[in-house]
């Protein structure tokens, strides 16, 4: 594990979710795939963090669940909050491209996008000794 590769995951992850933070504040609907783009991609980033902390290696991929699933060794109590921030994977690619199908976002499906992305930043960060990182 590469300290300096730890750090670069979370700072990386914050970074997203105070993209979604400034997304959410212009108070624009079409400003709400960025929301939940930068959610999700603040969501795998801890995820990633936290596997290149526990010296985890892990595969190329999007998708929160499979992240996941190895986390869930060390940490089984996140399981539910985890579960629900596996639902955010078809936002990273949902919305980038032109053939993408393009579903109308309500506001409650962003909210709750930007919360799971805080919530597990929140709990990933707390579970590390920080020191470690620093």
């Amino acid at each position: 594990m590469s300290k300096s590769d730890v750090q670069r995951w979370f700072k990386l992850s914050r970074i997203d979710l105070l993209m979604a933070e400034h997304l959410l504040s212009s108070r624009n609907p079409e400003m709400w795939i960025g929301v939940v783009f930068n959610s999700q991609q603040s969501v795998e980033k801890s995820i990633k963090g936290i596997l290149t902390f526990k010296t985890v290696r892990f595969t190329k991929t999007h998708d929160i669940a499979k992240l996941s699933s190895d986390l869930l060794t060390f940490y089984p109590e996140l399981n539910d909050l985890l579960r629900k921030a596996s639902d955010l994977t078809p936002y990273a690619v949902a919305y980038r491209y032109q053939d993408a199908l393009i579903e109308e976002l309500t506001e409650p499906q962003v909210l709750e996008s930007r919360a799971l992305a805080k919530n597990v930043y929140a709990e990933l960060t707390t579970r590390m000794n920080t020191n470690e990182i620093r």
